[in-house]
């Protein structure tokens, strides 16, 4: 299973039905050395997660530690860091499971994604989408806090505005601004990575 067959809603119910979850953490299980199967896993994750049934398998499967797994594995590989952190944006859209990141104590690897690949706009929102949707649960806001977190999300914001400054064009500059705060605009916003 490559993670763009698992996109659309019919085929992530019937991927899911089907056992492509297991599939899907069973690989990256068995082949943590490959990058490009921890990449395409956490795209598979990501992209099964947009349905609410989904997101709570893949907990049940374990499927979080394994794409934070693959992260802390691959700390150095911003494809894997921005596919795990959109993952794990996906999945956070549940109570449950903003529960049981937080009690793990995997906010920070997050957190850390952001901070070694600040140049990295993908990665940036999609970490700070993470901690949006973590944010929903009144006890993980001092968790996030704890891990430096704010200050996180806030660098991202002001890395965006760097970029401005560093455009070659008027027209580039033009559309950086126009997405300068997307960062702090997706901490505050009730949407999912896809809404």
């Amino acid at each position: 299973i490559v993670s763009q067959d698992t996109s659309g809603p019919d085929n992530q119910i019937k991927i899911a039905g089907e056992g492509g979850i297991e599939v899907v953490l069973e690989a990256m299980l068995q082949h943590t050395e490959h990058a490009e199967v921890q990449l395409a896993g956490c795209g598979a994750v990501r992209n099964l997660a947009d349905n609410a049934d989904n997101k709570a398998k893949i907990a049940g499967k374990g499927g979080i530690g394994v794409v934070l797994e693959a992260m802390l594995q691959r700390a150095d590989h911003a494809g894997v860091q921005l596919a795990g952190c959109q993952a794990v944006w996906n999945v956070a859209d549940n109570a449950d499971n903003r529960v049981k990141i937080a009690g793990k104590g995997w906010i920070k690897v997050v957190l850390e994604a952001m901070r070694q690949h600040t140049e990295h706009a993908g990665v940036q929102e999609a970490g700070c989408g993470t901690v949006r949707n973590l944010a929903a649960n009144a006890d993980n806001k001092v968790k996030i806090a704890g891990e430096g977190g704010i200050e996180v999300v806030l660098e991202a914001g002001v890395e965006q505005l760097r970029m401005l400054h560093s455009m070659p064009t008027t027209k580039s500059r033009s559309y950086a601004r126009a997405g300068s705060g997307w960062c702090l605009r997706r901490c505050c916003s009730t949407q999912s990575m896809h809404g």
